[in-house]
């Protein structure tokens, strides 16, 4: 397996666990969730570093299945 493509899936699953726990830090609101404290705003890292984890991730897969093609 490419180096490349074991990236772009580390980089896409951790994109995807941090929109997961963005989502329930929503749902808590402030208090502890999972051992880490969650203030009013304190989803908007996760969130950001989520999606652009996520859109990395599949920008690189985008890219590996376009230069597959050729």
């Amino acid at each position: 397996m490419d180096i490349v493509k074991i990236f772009a899936t580390i980089l896409t699953l951790a994109g995807m666990a941090l929109l997961i726990f963005a989502c329930f830090a929503v749902m808590k609101g402030s208090g502890t969730l999972l051992g880490v404290q969650v203030e009013k705003m304190g989803f908007l890292a996760p969130t950001i570093l989520g999606g652009i984890f996520f859109a990395g991730g599949l920008y690189l897969f985008r890219y590996l299945m376009g230069s597959g093609k050729r």
